[in-house]
């Protein structure tokens, strides 16, 4: 692909050099194989790769149990966290206030209130 974007190629399938529309979750990427006669092969994303398609860092990952690496990958209201990073930096902030109680503001805005613990721990470290 010359520019990044998403290609959708058939419904539930992703061209792999493309950007992967993080609101579903249960799709397929096409993507080069070598171990494959066409060269490409169909697969999913999966674990730790979802993670990285959702912007969490890698140190943050080895942090998460399996069971909350689960739960953020199957939400499909988990926004990517630089898109989330964005709305903390856009909200205005005075002098004194405490950047963990901002963090806490934008996340429960975006995912609701019972949501926000694994993202607001990957979002401030």
């Amino acid at each position: 692909l010359d520019k990044l974007k998403v290609v959708k190629l058939r419904p539930g399938v992703y061209h792999g050099g493309g950007i992967l529309p993080w609101h579903e979750r249960n799709c397929s990427v096409l993507t080069p194989s070598v171990f494959s006669d066409s060269g490409w092969c169909r697969r999913k994303i999966q674990g730790e790769e979802m993670m990285h398609v959702l912007d969490v860092p890698e140190d943050m990952i080895s942090d998460l149990s399996s069971s909350q690496r689960r739960t953020l990958c199957a939400d499909c209201r988990m926004i990517p966290l630089k898109v989330i990073m964005m709305v903390v930096d856009a909200i205005p902030m005075k002098e004194g206030d405490n950047p963990l109680k901002k963090t806490k503001q934008a996340a429960s805005t975006l995912h609701g209130e019972e949501k926000i613990e694994a993202v607001v721990k990957v979002t401030v470290s």
